[in-house]
């Protein structure tokens, strides 16, 4: 699909009568009312203060649209989505949601995965004179009615006590603040400010609980007791049920009288077979069901490549992820063509038939390992380190690592082809960070380093000032210097930096000096100076996030420190640039030099990029 195309197939979708074009960015006001509200909640204890923390954050961007492409589908339409990260109501909606889940999981209709249906499927009989059919909801989630959903939700609030459990707020706050997130439905699209007057965006993080507690309303009136409906499960806007024969069109006028916003098309059995997710059910003339893999006529038969540049263990997840679907999903007489048909594509993939056999006979041990099991294992909770794949040198980070730590990782590889062909979002232009300068009324001036817009920083240091912080160099100078006076609007920056390692390091060899010092900087009333010594300005570290990880972490152990302040137990590693992390690796094997770290790991005293036996890593 070429740009225009794409463009125009936007557009259209943004010509309905469902959004409408806004003058004013509300970006700045929602984020001040739900400042202003969590902040109130903190107070009353509803919030804690890492709670208030998490929902009330600066720095906000304006939701951004984009369309995904469905390419499985004739004309291939658009499948509009807005991407929330960042916005004022994002972390607000993840909060919600996690109070509002426990009083959905647990409904009769709900599934979970394929999985699961195929379990519960598994010893239905199917009664005579019924056949399977399939429901679908046409745009599900830009259809839900909003108002209506929101009074079914206060009224399962004021029902139901499981959510109490997971907060200190009370019903009437919860409502409140949801109305704010369901409310913040605006997004920017070249240039323009549209606004969504009904339903719930697809991509912010409270639109599948509203639309699933929309459809278990429906199911409450009018599936659960209809007397022609022997089965029936739902997967998110996709339902299957068993119905009397001949009732098909009546049961869809009863769902489709439920809200004119809420239609739903319907699917029948063909010689009675009907896929489902990705399970083809079948049923004979006895009423028993049978069950196997589907895949779409769009499947192509292509899976993560073997010589692709990946950590071993992501190419074995994809053997595991085949053959655990086949286990759960295919009856015994199905099993063996589903395990050879798996075996024939990952070969043309590229994976040795050795490797395969292996895997899916370890999968078959644990799966009956699984079932013969009374007892769940708990779910593993421990915290989860994301690596950038670099080859052998990340394969022995990780050897070290695992020592030192209890916790799991995971890998990131470089860009990928389709990031550098194409991209379905617009790329605003990135906020201008680096040095910045606030010229104060005497010949001093404060230096400072932003990596936030300057605007946002300077109104930091306002309020410092107004609050008298003084553990802020420029509040304790205008403290100390009553009659001096701040420019606000002569803030500037001495020296852009970009987020590129390389062009940190060009700007380096230019005026900005060394970008790795242990020192800290700006901190205290001595660095209120001229702008002249510029030179012996330094950079802190955060500029680089391999810094952030690789080096606390390693120094940390040095010193026998716990590694307890990783944020939300994850460390994630951006790679934007393959080769500027191999060059950092470098410098960190040159600062494992200047430690006893090399002497803790015996495959590191020879050469640090030789190739390592894969054969010996647990994970292969």
């Amino acid at each position: 699909m070429n740009t225009s195309e794409y463009n125009s197939k936007i557009q259209n979708l943004l010509d309905d009568q469902n959004y409408n074009i806004v003058e004013k960015d509300p970006t700045t006001a929602l984020q001040k009312e739900i400042h202003t509200l969590s902040k109130g909640l903190k107070k009353l204890k509803r919030l804690s203060e890492s709670e208030f923390r998490h929902i009330s954050h600066s720095n906000c961007k304006i939701p951004r649209f984009y369309g995904l492409p469905k390419v499985h589908k004739a004309n291939i339409p658009l499948r509009p989505i807005v991407d929330f990260r960042n916005s004022p109501s994002y972390n607000l909606a993840h909060h919600l949601n996690k109070i509002l889940k426990c009083m959905t999981i647990k409904f009769p209709t709900n599934l979970k995965n394929s999985y699961e249906f195929a379990h519960k499927i598994k010893d239905f009989i199917v009664p005579a004179n019924y056949e399977f059919v399939s429901f679908d909801v046409v745009s599900l989630f830009t259809k839900v009615p909003i108002q209506q959903t929101l009074a079914y939700i206060k009224k399962r609030l004021e029902k139901s006590t499981e959510w109490k459990t997971t907060t200190s707020l009370t019903s009437d706050e919860i409502m409140k603040l949801l109305k704010i997130t369901v409310k913040s439905n605006y997004f920017t699209w070249k240039g323009e400010i549209y606004k969504q007057t009904d339903g719930s965006p697809m991509g912010s993080p409270i639109s599948p609980i509203i639309a699933e507690f929309c459809l278990q309303e429906l199911e409450e009136k009018v599936v659960l007791d209809h007397p022609d409906i022997a089965f029936f499960k739902r997967f998110v806007d996709d339902g299957f049920a068993c119905i009397r024969i001949g009732s098909k069109e009546q049961i869809l006028q009863a769902l489709n009288n439920f809200h004119p916003c809420i239609q739903f098309t319907c699917e029948s059995e063909v010689n009675m077979k009907i896929p489902f997710l990705d399970v083809l059910v079948t049923r004979d003339n006895m009423g028993i069901v049978h069950r196997q893999v589907y895949r779409k006529p769009t499947h192509t038969g292509r899976y993560l490549n073997y010589h692709s540049y990946h950590h071993p263990s992501q190419k074995i997840a994809v053997i595991d992820a085949l053959a655990y679907r086949a286990l759960s999903i295919c009856d015994d007489e199905f099993l063996e063509d589903e395990l050879k048909f798996i075996t024939d594509s990952l070969t043309k993939n590229g994976y040795p038939r050795s490797l395969i056999n292996m895997r899916l006979s370890r999968m078959k041990d644990k799966f009956t390992n699984q079932l013969q099991s009374q007892n769940q294992d708990p779910e593993d909770q421990s915290p989860r380190i994301i690596l950038p794949y670099m080859g052998p040198v990340t394969h022995r980070i990780t050897a070290f690592l695992q020592k030192k730590l209890k916790c799991k990782f995971g890998y990131l590889t470089g860009k990928k082809m389709k990031q550098i062909l194409c991209s379905y979002k617009e790329n605003p232009p990135p906020d201008k960070i680096g040095i910045y300068r606030i010229r104060c009324s005497c010949p001093s001036d404060y230096i400072g380093e932003t990596g936030r817009p300057l605007h946002l920083r300077t109104r930091e240091h306002l309020n410092d000032i107004r609050k008298k912080n003084i553990k802020s160099a420029l509040a304790l100078h205008m403290l100390e210097k009553p009659n001096h006076q701040i420019n606000q609007d002569s803030a500037d920056f001495l020296k852009f930096l970009s987020a590129s390692l390389q062009q940190q390091q060009q700007n380096s060899q230019d005026s900005v000096p060394a970008l790795y010092q242990d020192e800290p900087v700006y901190k205290h009333p001595q660095f209120w100076r001229d702008v002249t010594p510029f030179g012996k300005i330094q950079i802190r570290q955060f500029w680089d996030p391999l810094d952030f990880a690789y080096y606390a972490i390693i120094r940390k152990i040095n010193r026998n420190e716990k590694i307890g302040n990783l944020p939300d137990s994850l460390i994630r590693i951006p790679v934007k640039d393959i080769a500027d992390v191999v060059s950092r690796m470098r410098e960190l094997f040159t600062e494992i030099d200047s430690t006893n770290v090399r002497d803790e790991i015996p495959s590191l005293k020879g050469n640090p990029y030789a190739a390592i036996e894969d054969r010996n890593d647990d994970n292969f």
